[in-house]
């Protein structure tokens, strides 16, 4: 075993006992987000000497994840089945005396079979794919998310040295994400999913070195992430008339739904992300839904929909709707995390028919969109009180030419996203035959049209509308980073039900 490997293995179990000295309380108190932090600082700490001492170039920093915590939450009573799932792996924590001992001679096992007896090595290595691979879980370089709760897990191993079989006991549960499995006949958390070079210098796309660790920038309150675009938006004001209000809401909209499907096109790896922009025959046609009977509109094959709240809604209710949104999407994505397949599509099948709220901004394909104002009232069930409320919406937008949410089966069921209307690669590599990358300078990640359309007039309230926008921007930078916190496929989520709130 390489020595800055044994020394970052000594350095880890003093991480462990030292958080053994603590005796924490229930799962659904505060202390659980301390033990998160800490656990976070400290793995962190050993992956940044580890990347810096072995030249390490894509060491990733571990960020909390609330998706992965709710999973831990909900495997902890059954901690001693907990298997590796389709999007994480695990490792326990806060272990007993019997548990620390096995560790350490698990260690000196393979750093004796490393040296002495390569192939008895492997094999010790190999019986690791389908269970935790303890300490060394926290050096898998691609790993990015970790969610922890506590438990009280209890395991039957064999001792390295004596061959016999003895109870461990450990007083936590940790998921670390998004890799599953080994690669090829080598584990990836054995360090073979690195690259050599400088630490940090070959982040993905997105992020940037953090002294030796892959990380999201940093915001920059008040200034915009949007670089200065070299493509507007075609006005669709009549000629020799000035933009209306509804005019800079779009240009406002267009930068906003924009960024936020940037961002879940590089975080998910999705290839077919196309720019939205506006469409003058949806906003007719918006306009037309609107004045007839908003509360009928119901997604067709040419376009979906999506409402507003007002600011007159009652905050309890628009509260309500969101958490019921989220609660499914949460769902669904727990549901296709453990293989219940059927109950996950059947859930998406259900947004399929109607609004999927704020993911219509993420369908894929999607590449105009069109806004009214409307006066619409929906009937929604408050899951706290339990009784039925009326929710006021002011605008209603239509997103086309999709009216897809799902993508047509056969469903791909080794992704370890649910089957949205999208697909998987090199960003914006399958744009089709009418579309090309968008420049780098506008962020190199979407889909564009090959011919631009034809501006009516040049758009006169950009820089105003810039301007209007960059509070909103700035939203969305602090919670695009707050993927520290965050469940990272439902932060593009969580942004906009913060924005539309």
């Amino acid at each position: 075993m390489k020595p800055a490997l044994l020394l970052l293995l000594l350095a880890f179990t003093a991480f462990q006992l030292a958080l053994c000295d603590r005796n924490f309380p229930s799962i659904f108190t505060g202390e659980m987000s301390d033990f998160n932090i800490e656990t976070i600082s400290k793995a962190n700490s050993i992956r940044r000497e580890y990347a810096k001492k072995n030249n390490v170039a894509n060491m990733n920093k571990l960020t909390m994840s609330f998706h992965l915590i709710t999973i831990a939450q909900r495997l902890a009573p059954e901690c001693e089945k907990v298997r590796p799932g389709s999007i994480y792996r695990y490792v326990l924590l806060k272990p007993d005396a019997a548990a620390a001992a096995h560790e350490e001679n698990l260690k000196l096992y393979l750093d004796y079979t490393y040296a002495r007896n390569r192939p008895l090595w492997n094999e010790r290595v190999r019986s690791m794919e389908q269970d935790t691979a303890y300490h060394l879980e926290f050096l898998v370089a691609e790993q990015r998310q970790i969610g922890c709760t506590f438990a009280n897990c209890t395991r039957t191993v064999r001792d390295e040295q004596t061959l016999e079989y003895t109870t461990i006991n450990y007083g936590a549960l940790c998921l670390l994400g998004p890799e599953r499995l080994f690669q090829g006949d080598r584990p990836k958390w054995y360090a073979f999913d690195e690259k050599k070079g400088d630490p940090g210098s070959a982040c993905l796309q997105g992020l940037v070195n953090d002294d030796g660790l892959c990380v999201l920038p940093p915001p920059q309150r008040g200034v915009t992430r949007i670089p200065k675009p070299t493509y507007i938006p075609p006005s669709t004001a009549p000629p020799g008339t000035a933009p209306t209000k509804l005019e800079t809401d779009e240009i406002n909209d267009f930068f906003l739904f924009n960024e936020l499907r940037r961002n879940w096109a590089r975080n998910n790896g999705v290839s077919n992300m196309w720019r939205v922009e506006p469409d003058y025959d949806l906003r007719l046609k918006a306009q037309k839904l609107a004045a007839e009977d908003c509360e009928k509109v119901w997604p067709t094959e040419n376009y979906r929909y999506f409402m507003r709240h007002t600011d007159k809604t009652n905050k309890e209710v628009a509260a309500a709707t969101h958490e019921i949104f989220k609660t499914k999407i949460d769902t669904i994505l727990h549901e296709w995390d453990r293989k219940e397949f059927e109950n996950a599509i059947f859930r998406l099948e259900e947004l399929d028919r109607d609004t999927a709220s704020v993911m219509e901004f993420l369908i894929a394909e999607q590449r105009d969109f069109g806004c009214a104002s409307a006066s619409c009232a929906r009937t929604v069930l408050n899951p706290k009180t339990l009784e039925y409320q009326t929710i006021e919406y002011e605008n209603l937008c239509l997103f086309g030419p999709s009216g897809k949410l799902m993508a047509n089966p056969p469903y791909n069921y080794s992704r370890t996203l649910p089957p949205f209307n999208q697909k998987y690669g090199e960003l914006a590599s399958d744009c089709g035959p009418d579309g090309i990358k968008e420049p780098k300078e506008d962020g190199g990640v979407l889909c564009v049209r090959k011919i631009p359309r034809i501006s009516i007039e040049p758009r006169k309230p950009v820089a105003q509308a810039l301007v209007m926008i960059e509070p909103k921007m700035e939203m969305i930078q602090i919670t695009a980073v707050s993927e520290h916190s965050l469940n990272w496929r439902l932060v593009a989520i969580l942004v906009c039900l913060a924005i539309m709130n």
